[in-house]
């Protein structure tokens, strides 16, 4: 008989290691062979410690575990408000594990408190905080030695969420020359006024070379800074922003002789702040990208649509363009015309309905385009529903079987204050569309009219069929109309080729728990 322990250690480490930290030491408890392996290979693979007392207990275990320091490569840190963890003790980190590659360092509980208070202190001199800046980065920079900077130059990923980021100190002393990505957050109040507070960062990047892929967020740039920073970062391939305020400052003016074409930046990510500040960053941007393939533009307000000039300028001018997910204006014949005109191939997007009359408006624009002849991989967002004259959405399965080599389709429903979820008749959609390879529902009502119509629809001759589909995400599902053992039968019979199936079933407080469901496929 063929049993799981007939696999070499080397294939079980490599199903172990898409294990978290708690499932691996659920594992290493089954048996003894499992417990040496588990302990002895990648237990500590990648793992997270948060508050002070899980930190220093860290510390501790690693003093005396020293064969167990090789296996950390991913490394999370959170300090919260209740047990604070100093910034300067994340320093000495590397160190400590001579194979860590990627750490992730939450500092933000320890401004929980100043958050509260800030529109209070809105009077506070600048010149203090300027200070307790410079005081916190000259901190870093005593602390930061020739042996932990050598042991930072392993790191290829870090991640920080802190108002005085120790990752410019490292930059400034030469620990991230073999860093791939960055990912900063600032952690500002941006109905402050505010000074520029990335230009140390922006100054030091040229001494990071293989830096890829760069994430700033929350807090403010000037224009001088924003096109430094692509002078810097030649080798830039993604660049992500995140609220941050692009504004012009006293010396832009004098200082400022525009943002160059800017070669090899394949994606872009704007999350916005206001429809304002948007608009200054696409001016900024826009026609800069022409290697562009992945657009990103989401709003964080609910205001009017914006900035179709400046999409379809985007857009003109970026005739590599693959991925098309904005939300601050629908799809109009403009945006299709201009995304046909230059030869563009869509290969995804994402159609976020806002408004009644543009339910499904903005899918006949595109269907009305070159475009629907490319798009593999679609996003619907329902972000309104009318709930007491609902549009099926049984409605929309026409218009979306005529995209030809729709392979990936995810549909997000909406849930109201009073928790109504839209129903999705998923037999009557999975007859509909069986050579789906990806299927994702978000906030829906699983609908069918009883189990044993099920059943039904797979067994006779003239109702069986079979889909190509291999991964099948319900999130926030709600499904009393049906049992689970029943569901998942059915979805084992139409649905062959399916090896993930996760489902999430809401919650009070609208976030679901997770758990995956394996699958018995019958032959």
């Amino acid at each position: 008989m063929q049993t799981i322990n007939r696999l070499p250690p080397e294939i079980l480490l490599k199903v172990f290691s898409y294990l978290t930290f708690s499932e691996k030491l659920n594992v290493a408890i089954t048996c003894k062979k499992w417990e040496t392996l588990v302990l002895n290979g990648n237990l500590f693979e990648d793992f997270k410690v948060e508050g002070e007392q899980s930190f220093q207990y860290l510390t501790k275990y690693f003093e005396h575990n020293k064969l167990h320091r090789s296996q950390v490569r991913r490394l999370g840190i959170v300090s919260p408000s209740y047990q604070a963890i100093e910034a300067i003790e994340i320093i000495p980190i590397p160190e400590q594990f001579p194979n860590l590659e990627e750490l992730f360092w939450d500092n933000a509980g320890n401004y929980e408190d100043l958050s509260e208070n800030e529109n209070e202190d809105e009077d506070e001199d600048e010149d203090d905080n300027n200070e307790s800046e410079d005081h916190e980065l000259h901190q870093y920079d005593t602390a930061i030695n020739e042996e932990n900077i050598e042991c930072w130059k392993k790191t290829t990923k870090f991640t920080e969420l802190d108002r005085f980021p120790i990752s410019f100190a490292i930059l400034k002393n030469g620990g991230f020359c073999n860093l791939v990505e960055l990912d900063i957050d600032l952690l500002e109040n941006l109905q402050q006024p505010l000074r520029p507070k990335y230009t140390l960062l922006i100054k030091h990047l040229t001494k990071a070379p293989k830096l890829k892929r760069l994430a700033l967020r929350h807090s403010v740039m000037s224009l001088v800074d924003f096109d430094q920073l692509h002078c810097n970062t030649e080798q830039l391939e993604a660049l992500c922003l995140d609220q941050m305020i692009i504004k012009e400052t006293a010396n832009d003016e004098q200082n400022r002789s525009g943002l160059p074409i800017v070669n090899g930046l394949i994606e872009l990510c704007i999350y916005g702040y206001s429809k304002e500040e948007d608009e200054i960053l696409l001016t900024n941007v826009a026609g800069k990208y022409p290697d562009l393939k992945i657009l990103k533009i989401h709003s964080q307000t609910n205001e009017p649509v914006y900035g179709e000039n400046l999409l379809i300028k985007i857009i003109s001018d970026s005739p590599h363009l693959e991925t098309y997910d904005v939300d601050i204006h629908p799809l109009t014949p403009k945006i299709m015309h201009a995304m046909d005109t230059n030869n563009l191939k869509l290969k995804a997007i994402t159609i976020k309905l806002q408004y009644e009359e543009d339910l499904l408006m903005q899918i006949k624009n595109l269907i009305a385009s070159n475009q629907k002849n490319s798009v593999e991989t679609m996003k619907i967002v329902f972000s309104r529903f009318d709930y007491d004259n609902r549009i099926e959405i049984v409605e929309y399965f026409d218009f979306l079987k005529m995209f030809p080599r729709l392979k990936h389709l995810e549909l997000n429903g909406v849930r109201d204050t009073y928790r109504h979820i839209p129903k999705f008749p998923i037999a009557v959609f999975l007859k509909k569309f069986q050579n789906l390879e990806t299927l994702v529902l978000k906030n829906w009502i699983i609908h069918v009219a009883s189990v044993d119509s099920l059943l039904k629809l797979v067994s006779g001759p003239r109702n069986n069929f079979k889909t190509t589909l291999r991964s099948l995400i319900l999130d926030s599902l709600d499904y009393e109309k049906w049992e689970k053992e029943e569901f998942l039968s059915f979805i084992s019979k139409v649905c062959p080729k399916v090896s993930q199936l996760r489902i999430t079933e809401p919650s009070d407080n609208y976030d679901g728990e997770n758990y995956d469901l394996p699958i018995s496929h019958s032959r």
